[in-house]
């Protein structure tokens, strides 16, 4: 049987191949999602006429579909203009006729024996083309041929058919905080912000052919003294960019090398020594130099779009380094300085895109730490992120931001779902649009989905404390508590005091009935907070380790009452405790509290095994119905 992939069809520089659903250029390949591809096959079957918005809409999204239509076809025609390189102002391939729809302006050619290749792929769908009308123009024949193999590629797409060989394994790569040479600590955020900028662009380059540690794993080798062929073993990395940075007045110094970790190759080193508004410039050059210097054989279209800056203004940039600096220490001073920064940046820059999604979040993420509750913080942190997608649409990072409101503040899970799944595809490579979306998962109860989304965002960004102890979570979540004990383990390795991932220990020993252990993990858990009680940790034992854990949760309640005063305290928090203590009434009463105030862990009453003991009270029935109002309980 003949080979598909040896009688493509040929559409100006590139060539389909229909067995795979890839659109291939000089050695390189890209492939399309099911649904650009159809919008791709119905312009490639009619090529130089005007295909209606209408039509387009009917044959690929169906007749009567009408949600989102307009948006989601327009994401088709943006994604087959990345991979055509094709310029929506000068275009070579698709053409917009204004009000009315898309013509292909591209020649489209056969190659052949194309009979071979129905054959291969669909016998019947020959015979059809082969009755064509004698003395049919070669136009008309030349399009029923092209139909009939789109057809065929749409079905192998749809249907998740693979090409035979296997994937090439990606490039992986590190960037490491950027040292700050100055002297000065207060010029921290200059290297920190360099380093994590490459980061992102970088990760937008070649998604498919490059992985790019994020910048929380990148962070725990601040100032390291290991080789890069121990970071490459560790990490499992390919190559590393180091560098350093130094402002002098108004001027800005970089240094930086590309190492290729099996060898600590340097294959390159550069400097730069410019005006300091000159940074973005430089983020640029070094860009296109890591790319070069791979040799990835990048689509240039996609190239262009990432390094895009997101700010031209100097002013705007600085301020937004400064903002993301303090965001990422996830400290309530920290996320209160970033707004101070980023409300420069946008002030500087009325357009700044990405500053409006880091303002979103350093409100949503506030109520988490307890410094505002979440309906003080949620609308203004919706009120951002609208922005920054009103300016920006194709900013994946606004979509991640508006997904995490979606979620844990609007309690739509449908729409927080549909807002992360746009982020991952615009820019795959975001470790926190995977995290964020295991979230969504795990609270719907589709448990094997979301730690599969985890997993991912564990690959881009491994040594993060809070992404390892939430994939702890997503497990304990779907009862799998030595999964869940294991990944919080990883977790401790990175971070001992990590208090979060010890909780989760915690409580899946105690689910597991493994009390002693659960009781030494309380003790280690008041240790790290330095509970100031009439009663040492050690003391915190009864005549048995239940009635031992007894002590604890009732210790637990008397600080989070303290803590109240000072700070938001999710009353969720509370409701858990009260249930170890087979206190039913009053845990209702907490989560009353938390539906009132909106407070994020409410999305969790579906899948939490500690609630397991409210779920017969129709009490608790009427309290998750107001999170899931369409949605049987699958208790």
């Amino acid at each position: 049987m003949q080979n598909s992939a040896d009688n493509p069809v040929r559409l100006g520089e590139f060539q389909i191949d229909f067995a795979s659903g890839e659109l291939r250029r000089s050695g390189y390949v890209v492939r399309l999602k099911p649904q650009p591809c159809r919008v791709l096959a119905l312009l490639v079957a009619r090529p130089g006429q005007t295909v209606s918005r209408e039509e387009i809409q009917k044959e690929v999204w169906g007749g009567d579909t009408f949600v989102d239509f307009e948006r989601g076809l327009n994401s088709c025609i943006k994604q087959i203009r990345a991979a055509l390189n094709d310029d929506p102002d000068a275009p070579r391939y698709i053409e917009t006729i204004p009000r009315r729809g898309y013509r292909l302006i591209a020649p489209v050619e056969t190659a052949t024996p194309v009979s071979a290749v129905l054959q291969d792929h669909a016998p019947s769908i020959s015979s059809a083309s082969s009755t064509a009308a004698p003395g049919s123009s070669p136009f008309l024949r030349r399009s029923a041929v092209i139909v009939a193999l789109i057809v065929v590629t749409i079905a192998a797409v749809t249907l998740g058919v693979r090409h035979s060989r296997p994937e090439p394994e990606k490039i992986r790569l590190i960037v490491l905080p950027f040292t700050n040479l100055s002297g000065d600590a207060g010029e921290d955020f200059l290297g920190d912000g360099l380093s994590e900028e490459m980061i992102t662009q970088l990760g937008e380059l070649a998604p498919q052919k490059l992985g790019v540690i994020a910048r929380t794993s990148a962070a725990q080798y601040r100032q390291t003294k290991k080789s890069a062929a121990e970071i490459g073993k560790e990490l499992k990395v390919n190559y590393v960019l180091e560098g350093s940075v130094r402002r002098d007045g108004n001027r800005v110094h970089v240094t930086a090398q590309l190492i290729q970790t099996s060898d600590q190759t340097q294959l390159w080193a550069a400097t730069y020594d410019r005006e300091s508004e000159d940074t973005l410039a430089i983020e640029n050059d070094l860009a296109h130099r890591v790319a070069r210097s791979l040799a990835l054989q990048l689509l240039p279209a996609r190239e262009s779009a990432a390094l895009a800056p997101s700010t031209r203004n100097s002013a705007a940039h600085e301020a937004y380094l400064r903002g993301r600096y303090a965001l990422n220490r996830m400290t309530v001073e920290g996320f209160r300085q970033a707004r101070v920064e980023l409300e420069k940046a946008v002030q500087n820059d009325q357009n700044f895109a990405l500053a409006y999604s880091a303002l979103a979040d350093t409100y949503s993420l506030e109520p988490w730490w307890g410094g505002s509750s979440p309906q003080e913080a949620f609308p203004r942190a919706k009120q951002y992120a609208s922005k920054a997608l009103q300016l920006d649409d194709s900013l994946a990072e606004a979509h991640t931001s508006l997904g995490f409101i979606r979620l844990y503040y609007d309690w739509d899970f449908a729409a927080a779902e549909s807002e992360f799944e746009r982020a991952i595809q615009l820019q795959p490579g975001i470790a926190l649009a995977h995290y964020w979306y295991a979230g969504v998962l795990s609270a719907a109860g589709r448990h094997e989905q979301a730690i599969a989304s985890i997993q991912r965002a564990q690959e881009i960004d491994p040594l993060s404390p809070l992404i390892n102890a939430d994939a702890g979570w997503y497990y304990f979540y779907a009862r799998r508590y030595d999964e869940a004990v294991r990944e919080c383990r990883r977790a401790l390795e990175v971070d001992p005091n990590f208090g979060f991932a010890l909780n989760c220990i915690m409580a899946a020993h105690r689910e597991q009935g493994k009390y002693d252990a659960a009781l030494a993990d309380a003790r280690e858990l008041f240790k790290l907070r330095a509970v100031q009680t009439n009663q040492k940790p050690e003391e915190i034992v009864a005549a048995n380790a239940q009635n031992g854990l007894r002590s604890a949760a009732e210790l637990w309640l008397v600080r989070l009452d303290r803590l109240s005063r000072q700070a938001y305290i999710s009353p969720y928090q509370s409701a858990v405790l009260h249930l170890w203590l087979d206190q039913r009434d009053q845990a209702l009463a907490d989560l009353k509290r938390a539906r009132d105030q909106r407070d994020t862990l409410m999305v969790l009453l579906d899948v939490d095994p500690r609630l397991d003991s409210l779920r017969a009270d129709p009490r608790f029935a009427a309290l998750r119905n107001d999170i899931h109002p369409s949605q049987p309980s699958s208790f």
